[in-house]
């Protein structure tokens, strides 16, 4: 028996080892995903900056934001379009106003945009997977991050903030996944944000969104039923009329507006 409670002593000690050691190194790697776009906040608020190229073209429509040349539409093409939503001047218009207007503020609001959606990209991997998630799409994070090296935080550009935002997409649908019905409404939320950051994104977006669908109706049939389906849908309903009526705008003002010259761009070849 002694000999017994010896073992169990000392398989219970090593179990705690190898959690500690977990939490351990799910905390460095998160915090390596996390510090560099603290430190380019750190080193970017109030400096002396004049944007240039794409930078001075998005602070440019970041200023008619509540104006009466408010954006309805994303960054300009240089092939004749514009990308499909105003989200990315939404996105810095606290940060240029909190700046005065000068050009720092876009590359503080760029990377602390970045800094809080890698911290719920932790934050959703550690709260249900636990911190062996936690190290996984933080290393995600980080190699990522290391292969297109610092610009993705020293510069104003829309592919930089939509980048972060579709691992955190992945982390919803994964999510989505394992457990039906959970993150539904930030995972709308946050795929009508890819599209309009990048049009790119929604093949992308349209990929993960049906292959969500498909776990959805399979788990409906299976009798899986949300606790929380009327607000799980109206929380869904609502992200994407806040999102989309901009754009929508647009379309019904100008009979087809953007939405047409992408459609002909992309599917008449005719741009």
């Amino acid at each position: 028996s002694l000999n017994t409670d010896v073992a169990v002593d000392a398989g219970s000690a090593r179990t705690t080892g190898r959690d500690h050691a977990g939490v351990v190194a799910a905390v460095v790697v998160v915090a390596a995903a996390i510090l560099p776009a603290l430190v380019s906040i750190a080193t970017r608020w109030g400096s002396s900056l004049t944007l240039v190229q794409d930078g001075a073209l998005i602070d440019l429509r970041v200023r008619d934001i509540l104006s009466n040349d408010t954006p309805l539409l994303g960054v300009y093409s240089q092939f004749g379009w514009n990308h499909p939503g105003p989200v990315l001047f939404w996105l810095l218009a606290p940060f240029s106003w909190i700046a005065g207007g000068r050009g720092w503020g876009l590359l503080v609001g760029t990377a602390a945009i970045q800094a809080g959606t890698i911290a719920c990209t932790c934050w959703i991997a550690w709260r249900h997977g636990g911190p062996r998630w936690a190290t996984f799409w933080g290393a995600v994070v980080v190699l990522s991050y290391a292969a297109t090296g610092p610009w993705m935080l020293v510069e104003v550009w829309n592919p930089h903030l939509a980048f972060p935002l579709f691992i955190l997409m992945l982390v919803m649908v994964w999510q989505a996944v394992v457990r039906p019905w959970s993150y539904i409404a930030w995972s709308v939320v946050i795929g009508s944000m890819l599209i309009q950051l990048h049009v790119g994104y929604l093949a992308l977006v349209g990929g993960l969104v049906a292959m969500v669908a498909v776990r959805l109706v399979l788990a409906w049939r299976g009798g899986t039923r949300p606790d929380r389906l009327r607000r799980t849908v109206v929380g869904g309903v609502v992200g994407l009329l806040v999102l989309w009526t901009p754009p929508l705008v647009d379309a019904l003002s100008h009979r087809g507006g953007n939405a047409r010259r992408l459609f002909d761009y992309f599917v008449l070849r005719s741009g």
